[in-house]
């Protein structure tokens, strides 16, 4: 079966944890996706799509960034650059690993992220944002704005200086993307 075909369709899951077999919805399909490259089977190479709620924008890009973690992995790749996992797993945050691990896949398998092999043994990888990624600066910048602005004891990350919009922690970004 095609990646598309599989991200758009619900699948049966005979699951031998379970009594039944029962449908599953999008975030059991993303682990069903994740079992099936588990398996050996090369679906990262095509991009995917998931399948969505409705035909609404903000439904579907909640569909793909409505968890907790998913939004800190691209803060951090804003912040620091290209990351290794290691650097990621590291945040104030702390997401656990195996979440990391399959926000990381999921961003990638969606062209958001991609990862260069950096060693070969053990394998392992520096994630980056690609240029959809990068697409998300602004909305990351208004997401921050609103939480410094409405979110008590948050710390400032954009303040004014001189009349002027200044980054308080370094970012990996060209500054101009950050403009509005």
């Amino acid at each position: 079966m095609q990646l598309e075909e599989f991200a758009r369709t619900q699948i049966r899951c005979d699951d031998p944890q379970m009594n039944a077999p029962r449908r599953i919805g999008v975030g059991d399909e993303m682990r069903a996706f994740d079992r099936q490259v588990q398996m050996g089977q090369d679906l990262m190479t095509e991009r995917t799509t998931i399948k969505h709620r409705s035909s609404c924008p903000l439904a579907s890009a909640l569909d793909i960034f409505g968890d907790k973690w998913t939004l800190l992995v691209i803060r951090d790749l804003i912040y620091f650059g290209p990351s290794s996992f290691n650097k990621l797993a590291d945040s104030a945050e702390k997401m656990p690993t195996n979440t990391l691990a399959d926000r990381l896949k999921r961003l990638v398998a969606l062209g958001i992220v991609s990862k260069k092999l950096y060693q070969e043994r053990p394998k392992r990888y520096a994630y980056h944002l690609t240029e959809k990624g990068l697409s998300l600066i602004p909305v990351m910048k208004a997401m921050t704005l609103w939480g410094q602005e409405h979110v008590e004891n948050t710390e400032t990350i954009v303040a004014i200086k001189d009349g002027e919009e200044v980054m308080t922690r370094p970012v990996s970004v060209d500054t101009s993307l950050l403009a509005d």
